[in-house]
Parts: structure tokens; sequence; C-alpha cells
């Protein structure tokens, strides 16, 4: 059986999503695949190294020194932008290292891309729903002429308040739909 070690770095490396871990002095002890791709830096370049001594204005061994994450900071490694949510590693209280997972800014754009057509999807079919369910026509629409009609006018306005069903019968084409 594979040892959780084993496990976790092929759990790691599954993710499309760079993982760095440091250890308390702040040396690299992990960088999956991702990272790699996404950053450009050389496993070999970066691993076993003081994080800062590779990454100039590392900010994961600050991390380490307030207990604090750091969330969507922005980097840039030549051409690539990505943005890095840096955490403490906590051991029974006791901070034991840092992590930090990096995610290339063109997968946040496809995201918010798509949280956008949804967004768009999910306007549109709401005023469909709107204009399905509302009335063709209001009671300004109504001409009462005579006294009946009048009265009836207003007591269809009393009863459209209440939730109670309505029956209407008449000869077809007088307006019962309006």
């Amino acid at each position: 059986m594979m040892k959780i070690v084993g496990w976790m770095r092929l759990i790691l490396n599954s993710l499309s999503e760079g993982v760095l871990v440091i250890d308390t002095d702040s040396n690299v002890i992990y960088v999956n695949d991702a990272y790699t791709k996404i950053t450009g830096v050389e496993y070999n370049n970066i691993v076993g190294k003081p994080l800062r001594s590779v990454r100039k204005g590392a900010q994961l061994p600050d991390v380490l020194t307030t207990g604090k994450e750091i969330r969507r900071a922005l980097r840039r490694e030549g051409d690539i932008e990505y943005f890095v949510n840096m955490y403490p590693i906590i051991l029974e209280g006791e901070i034991i290292g840092g992590i930090s997972i990096v995610t290339a800014i063109d997968d946040a754009y496809y995201l918010s891309e798509k949280i956008s057509q949804l967004r768009d999807k999910n306007r549109f079919l709401l005023k469909a729903l709107q204009y399905s369910s509302s009335a063709k026509y209001t009671f300004d629409d109504i001409v009462a002429a005579s006294k009946s009609s009048f009265k009836t006018k207003e007591l269809a306005m009393k009863i459209a308040k209440t939730d109670n069903p309505v029956l209407l019968q008449a000869e077809t084409g007088c307006g019962k739909e309006l």
C-alpha cells in the first residue's frame, strides 16, 4: 500500500492549480507539476532552497511570521500572470510551514467569463419568466361606461388583492380576457 506521503504527492500533482510548500525556515520542500508549469520555475531550481533566494518578493515567509493568510496576490513571471493564495500550515496550534496555491490568470479569466455568461442567461430567463407571468392587461385597460360596468370593475379590483380563485362566465367576445 502506498504511503500517505506518496498519495499526497499523487493528489497534489493531479491539480491544475500550482502548489508550493515551505517549512518553518522558509525552505521550499515541495512544488507540484502545475506550479512549475504556471510559474516557469523548474523543480530542481526551487525545491530545497530558501524561497526568497529563488523568488524575489515572495510573501509566503511573511505568512509564517504573521500567521495570517494572504489571498489573491497578483504575480508575474515573464509573460505569465497568476494569482496566489497563501496560508499558514498549523499543527496543534503551531505554525509548521506555509502553502501557496497558484492559479493562472487565464483560468481565472475563463471562470469569470463563464460566471458572466451564466449571469446574462439568468437575467434573460428572469425577464422571460416575468414577462410570461405578468398580466397582459391591467385595470387601466378596462373602460367602464355604465354604472354596472364601473361597479364590476371596482369589485374585480378588490378581488384581485386576494388569492381567491375567480370564475368568469359570459358570452364569447365580451372581453373576459381583459
